[in-house]
Protein backbone atom coordinates (compact mmCIF):
# COMPACT_ATOMS: atom_id res chain seq x y z
CA UNK A 1 0.00 0.00 0.00
CA UNK A 2 1.37 3.23 -0.87
CA UNK A 3 1.33 6.11 1.85
CA UNK A 4 0.66 9.79 0.69
CA UNK A 5 2.12 12.75 2.69
CA UNK A 6 3.07 15.96 3.27
CA UNK A 7 7.29 15.59 4.51
CA UNK A 8 8.67 19.34 5.22
CA UNK A 9 12.54 18.78 3.81
CA UNK A 10 15.25 20.74 4.00
CA UNK A 11 14.82 22.75 0.58
CA UNK A 12 10.90 22.79 0.42
CA UNK A 13 8.06 20.86 0.44
CA UNK A 14 7.11 17.03 -0.52
CA UNK A 15 4.02 15.97 -1.36
CA UNK A 16 4.02 11.84 -2.78
CA UNK A 17 4.73 8.48 -1.66
CA UNK A 18 6.83 7.93 1.95
CA UNK A 19 9.10 5.03 2.67
CA UNK A 20 10.84 4.33 6.30
CA UNK A 21 10.04 8.76 6.58
CA UNK A 22 11.76 9.17 3.60
CA UNK A 23 10.38 10.21 -0.15
CA UNK A 24 10.33 6.89 -2.23
CA UNK A 25 7.92 6.23 -4.92
CA UNK A 26 6.28 8.86 -6.94
CA UNK A 27 5.75 12.38 -5.88
CA UNK A 28 6.62 16.20 -5.93
CA UNK A 29 9.04 18.63 -4.23
CA UNK A 30 8.37 21.94 -4.44
CA UNK A 31 11.44 24.04 -3.74
CA UNK A 32 11.92 27.06 -1.53
CA UNK A 33 13.28 29.15 -4.38
CA UNK A 34 10.47 28.16 -6.69
CA UNK A 35 11.80 25.17 -8.73
CA UNK A 36 9.62 21.63 -8.85
CA UNK A 37 10.69 18.41 -9.16
CA UNK A 38 8.17 16.10 -10.36
CA UNK A 39 9.01 12.25 -10.74
CA UNK A 40 10.43 9.07 -9.07
CA UNK A 41 12.40 8.94 -5.81
CA UNK A 42 14.46 6.41 -4.28
CA UNK A 43 15.49 6.82 -0.10
CA UNK A 44 14.89 10.14 -0.32
CA UNK A 45 16.70 10.97 -3.62
CA UNK A 46 15.74 11.75 -7.46
CA UNK A 47 16.03 8.03 -8.72
CA UNK A 48 14.53 7.19 -12.25
CA UNK A 49 12.16 9.21 -14.44
CA UNK A 50 11.44 13.00 -13.46
CA UNK A 51 11.71 16.39 -14.11
CA UNK A 52 12.98 19.62 -12.88
CA UNK A 53 11.76 22.89 -13.71
CA UNK A 54 13.53 25.98 -11.84
CA UNK A 55 12.61 29.03 -11.08
CA UNK A 56 14.28 30.49 -14.47
CA UNK A 57 12.32 28.31 -16.69
CA UNK A 58 14.94 25.67 -16.97
CA UNK A 59 13.66 22.39 -17.72
CA UNK A 60 15.43 19.17 -17.36
CA UNK A 61 13.37 15.36 -18.00
CA UNK A 62 15.11 12.63 -18.08
CA UNK A 63 16.53 9.81 -15.84
CA UNK A 64 17.66 10.73 -12.90
CA UNK A 65 20.72 8.70 -10.24
CA UNK A 66 21.08 9.79 -6.47
CA UNK A 67 19.95 13.36 -7.22
CA UNK A 68 21.80 13.81 -10.16
CA UNK A 69 21.08 14.18 -13.91
CA UNK A 70 22.48 10.73 -15.33
CA UNK A 71 21.32 8.61 -18.21
CA UNK A 72 19.25 9.96 -21.37
CA UNK A 73 17.79 13.21 -20.81
CA UNK A 74 17.05 16.87 -22.44
CA UNK A 75 17.77 20.18 -20.70
CA UNK A 76 16.04 23.35 -22.10
CA UNK A 77 17.40 26.85 -21.19
CA UNK A 78 17.94 30.03 -22.67
CA UNK A 79 21.07 28.50 -24.02
CA UNK A 80 19.40 26.11 -25.93
CA UNK A 81 18.50 22.46 -26.06
CA UNK A 82 20.90 20.04 -24.94
CA UNK A 83 19.38 16.52 -25.43
CA UNK A 84 21.08 13.16 -25.14
CA UNK A 85 23.65 11.18 -22.68
CA UNK A 86 24.03 12.98 -19.40
CA UNK A 87 26.76 11.66 -16.33
CA UNK A 88 26.17 13.19 -12.96
CA UNK A 89 25.05 16.43 -13.74
CA UNK A 90 27.36 16.61 -17.06
CA UNK A 91 26.27 16.99 -20.33
CA UNK A 92 28.19 13.54 -22.51
CA UNK A 93 26.78 13.52 -25.95
CA UNK A 94 24.28 13.45 -27.87
CA UNK A 95 22.08 10.58 -29.40
CA UNK A 96 24.11 8.92 -31.86
CA UNK A 97 27.45 10.54 -30.89
CA UNK A 98 28.04 7.67 -28.26
CA UNK A 99 29.43 5.56 -31.58
CA UNK A 100 32.30 8.41 -32.80
CA UNK A 101 35.78 7.25 -32.99
CA UNK A 102 34.89 3.89 -32.36
CA UNK A 103 36.12 1.19 -35.38
CA UNK A 104 33.56 -1.00 -36.63
CA UNK A 105 34.81 -3.73 -38.66
CA UNK A 106 32.91 -6.53 -41.32
CA UNK A 107 33.27 -9.80 -40.30
CA UNK A 108 32.06 -13.26 -43.05
CA UNK A 109 30.25 -15.48 -41.34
Amino acid sequence: MNIYKILLVEDGVYVGEIKKGKPDGRGVLKYSNGSKYVGEYQEGKCQGQGMLTCCDGTTYEGEWAENHMHGKGKLISQGGVQEGWWFMDNFECHYGDELEGHTFFKTNK
